[in-house]
């Protein structure tokens, strides 16, 4: 019975330890195949991911499976680890990196070495000695081929200081002891500013004439075909017949008053042309009525809606100067300036009370030049007219305390543009400078400045043009016969001082420089009537010339 239990026991254990044994295998066939698929599946990844061969990556990749020698692409991990090495850690046989400095100058220096520096660098861009290009400019020789333009124009920043040159004349004797600087620049000592100048025209009016000449010769091409088009006879025809029914319908006609031309310019004014209400109409106006009742005239409420939109730009421009610092208008707000000024023209030609439209208006008097007709004031810019005077002028020059905008709505005046000259010889070689912000009645002598008084450019400022002028600028406007009227916006801030130049010490002001005078409010609408008055003749009278 014994060694049956035994028996059966041993039979149990083989039993228990083969199904252990399989299990195992089980296992480990289980484990395998998971090791192979994930093995495949890491593959097919890798496959996915491998760039292919028609691109630049896969190209690469075939060049690193070829032999050593057959590499295009070579890199040295020895260099890329001492790139990044810190020089602390690079031992102590790395010697330390020394500053560069230049070599000592050689020779006496009788310059600042930061202006020393700066010259040479200028001569080195010039391609003949200075000894060659100031004998060409003393001899005006124009003919040379390697002589341009470029090369005179750099002498501007080399040519010496009077200091400067009276340093390099006083050692002339020593040239040999000069540095290579000072030496190079001793040549320029006896060349004036004025002959570089006219050395620089010289060289440049062949470009500048083809230049012109091109341009001519477009404005040529486009103005007769303006006048050999038929169709546009035919307009201006119709806008002449339009412009005499305007001023004057068929009595003007009966009496022989027609206008018989006009200015072409005065096409200009035809887009923003506007009359006015029939119950609004100037005495002396013949013809509007009739102007009217064909839809000519502007309609009344027309008006209050440019009001609206005169308000909100002015806010606009006055938010925005405002945020700024320092508080001044600039060139970029010239599309809005316009816009306020064809605006501000419509309501006073539409509103015979137009002043009343606006609660800040005030009016002072600059005497014998014109009235200041003040229709804005807020935190950013000051918005006025200016209703100049018959053949007024101002007789000196002049820079301004701030920027400023200007519209002509009426008239024009001619606006010179102001310089001073860098001569310092001469009768005229010197000018006296005023300031009107500490000194208003100018009548303190002047401060004796060297460089002439020059007009460097000048245009006419007339009905619909505009322009922007830094504060800095010298300026003189010249009045032509007959009242002109401008839009002035400049912005609050005064970050100048008003100079005014002359080339006397003790000029005569004639009256211009008179100080500001205050209106009586009494006369405000007689003013402001003035200049509405003023753009209604303008209308017509503007638009088309006097009957010939």
């Amino acid at each position: 019975m014994g060694l049956t239990l035994e028996g059966d026991s041993v039979v149990a254990i083989i039993i228990t330890v083969i199904i252990i044994i399989i299990i195992i295998i089980i296992i480990m066939i289980i484990i395998i195949i998971i090791i192979t698929t994930i093995i495949i599946i890491i593959s097919i990844m890798i496959t996915i991911l491998e760039p292919q061969q028609d691109t630049i990556f896969g190209e690469l990749k075939m060049v690193h499976t070829q032999s050593e020698q057959e590499r295009k692409l070579q890199f040295d991990k020895n260099l890329m680890d001492a790139m990044f090495t810190p020089r602390s850690a690079r031992g102590a046989a790395t010697t330390p990196r020394k500053s560069w400095t230049g070599p000592k100058p050689q020779g006496l220096c009788l310059l600042d070495n930061s202006r020393a520096h700066n010259v040479a660098i200028v001569l080195t861009k010039l391609a003949m000695s200075t000894k060659e290009l100031s004998q060409a400019i003393r001899v005006f020789d124009t003919g040379s081929t390697w002589l341009r333009a470029d090369h005179v124009e750099l002498l501007t920043v080399a040519m010496p200081t009077t200091s400067e040159a009276t340093k390099l004349l006083a050692n002339k004797d020593k040239e040999d002891t000069l540095r290579d600087v000072e030496r190079r620049m001793l040549p320029l000592c006896n060349l004036s500013p004025a002959r570089i100048k006219v050395m620089k025209f010289a060289l440049s009016y062949q470009t500048i004439r083809e230049s012109l000449m091109e341009r001519c010769q477009v404005l040529q091409q486009a103005a007769e075909e303006s006048r050999n088009s038929v169709p546009f006879r035919e307009l201006l025809a119709i806008v002449l017949e339009a412009g005499n029914y305007i001023n004057g319908g068929d009595q003007a006609n009966a009496q022989g008053e027609r206008v018989r031309a006009f200015g072409i310019e005065s096409l200009q004014s035809l887009a923003n042309f506007k009359a006015i209400k029939k119950d609004e109409t100037p005495k002396g106006r013949p013809g509007s009525e009739r102007a009217d009742s064909y839809g000519i005239l502007a309609d009344f409420s027309d008006s209050i809606a440019e009001l609206q939109e005169l308000r909100c730009l002015l806010e606009n421009l006055d938010k925005l100067v405002a945020k700024r610092h320092p508080v001044e208008v600039r060139q970029e707000d010239r599309e809005i300036v316009e816009e306020i000024a064809r605006k501000l023209r419509t309501v006073m030609l539409c509103c015979e009370k137009w002043e009343d439209l606006f609660p800040q208006l005030s009016v002072d008097l600059q005497p014998n030049l014109m009235y200041r007709i003040h229709i804005f004031n807020g935190e950013g810019v000051d918005v006025r007219l200016h209703l100049f005077f018959q053949d007024a002028s101002e007789t000196y020059v002049h820079s301004h305390r701030a920027n400023f905008h200007s519209v002509c709505l009426y008239g024009s005046y001619v606006n010179e543009i102001w310089d001073v000259g860098d001569d310092r010889q001469g009768e005229f070689g010197e000018h006296f400078e005023f300031n009107r912000s500490r000194d208003e009645a100018l009548k303190k002598p002047g401060d004796r400045k060297f460089g002439s008084l020059l007009c460097k450019t000048c245009w006419k400022h007339s009905t619909g043009s505009s322009y922007f002028l830094d504060a800095t600028t010298y300026h003189r406007t010249v009045q032509e016969s007959g009242k002109a009227l401008t839009l002035y916006i400049k912005g609050k801030a005064k970050p100048f001082h008003t100079m005014a130049l002359s080339r006397e010490e003790r000029p005569d002001w004639k009256g211009t420089n008179c100080l500001e005078e205050r209106v009586d409010p009494c006369d405000f609408k007689r003013i402001s009537k003035d200049a509405s008055d003023l753009l209604r003749s303008g209308i017509c009278d503007r638009f088309f010339l006097p009957p010939i």
